[in-house]
């Protein structure tokens, strides 16, 4: 047997009464961890964790070090006085709210336990949700399906190490630091495709760029071939040194409007989500698409 896990059996109960500062019943049965209420008081009474069995992987043992901080988190952070009012759909999004809003809690008060939990995590996902969720998307689940199944997992994750709600936790990086890019990628792939630093500029001052510059603008407001065809192209707009591109999928009707683009309402958040990135949107070259008929080709600015 792994010497880690007789060692493991054996403190378990002494950390957790010493971690919530309690002389909490502390059992060790099945494949499932919780707190369990006293049903009349509904204040805590035990806290039960999964079972390691005498050949448990070291991924396992990793797990039950991370459960054993979860349920003491619930322990410690949790007003059970409270009760839930609402459908059983609310009470559920409640429930894992509150286990994700907990988890935090216990890692700013111990610092080590953040580790643990993460394996936790990563054990409860390798095991329990990944090869189901595999299963429903082979079977065609519907949407909902897929997202109940989710659910957890992806609460855990906005409230941790994405950093989706770090704007209400000032203690907390922002979701666009860079010590967040790594979990952003892995737990939302979807999210980031790439990433560049805008640390380089093109001089539109540049006798020869401005020139060409000028040509293609002149070529685009005269073309024939696009839905546009008789009708107002907006001027792009740039700045004498741009560092980052903007492509719109096509103009809006103040654009249009006004005969150029980033302006009107609408641009009023592309700007904003610029400066929030610590940008210029003098240092920005913003252009845009148009239909164009098949087999037409184009000259886009």
């Amino acid at each position: 047997m792994n010497e880690r896990i007789h060692i493991l059996r054996q403190a378990i109960v002494v950390v957790t009464q010493a971690l919530t500062n309690s002389d909490i019943a502390v059992t060790q049965e099945g494949i499932e961890a919780g707190v369990h209420k006293d049903p009349k008081t509904g204040k805590p009474v035990r806290i039960n964790l999964p079972y390691l069995p005498d050949n448990s992987p070291d991924s396992l043992i990793d797990a039950v070090q991370g459960f054993l901080d979860q349920e003491v988190a619930k322990y410690l952070f949790t007003d059970f006085s409270l009760k839930l009012k609402g459908s059983e759909e609310v009470k559920t999004l409640t429930s894992l709210l509150e286990e994700a809003r907990v988890e935090r809690c216990m890692a700013e008060k111990y610092r080590g336990s953040n580790i643990n939990m993460k394996n936790a995590s990563q054990f409860f996902i390798d095991e329990l949700i990944d090869d189901k969720y595999q299963k429903l998307v082979k079977e065609k689940a519907s949407d909902e399906e897929i997202t109940q199944h989710l659910m957890l997992t992806m609460l855990r994750a906005l409230s941790g190490p994405i950093g989706a709600f770090a704007s209400i936790e000032p203690s907390e990086p922002s979701a666009k630091d860079l010590s967040r890019r790594k979990d952003q990628m892995r737990l939302l792939p979807g999210l980031i495709i790439d990433s560049v630093k805008a640390d380089r500029y093109t001089d539109t001052s540049e006798p020869f760029l401005r020139a060409s510059l000028v040509e293609h603008m002149r070529d685009c407001k005269q073309c024939n071939g696009c839905d546009l065809a008789g009708q107002v192209h907006p001027d792009i707009r740039l700045g004498k040194k741009m560092r980052f591109m903007v492509v719109a999928d096509c103009p809006t009707w103040e654009e249009e409007k006004k005969g150029k683009l980033l302006e009107g309402e609408t641009a009023q958040y592309v700007k904003a989500a610029i400066k929030d990135n610590e940008l210029a949107v003098a240092d920005g070259y913003y252009t845009t698409l148009v239909k164009a008929k098949k087999g037409t080709v184009l000259n886009f600015v």
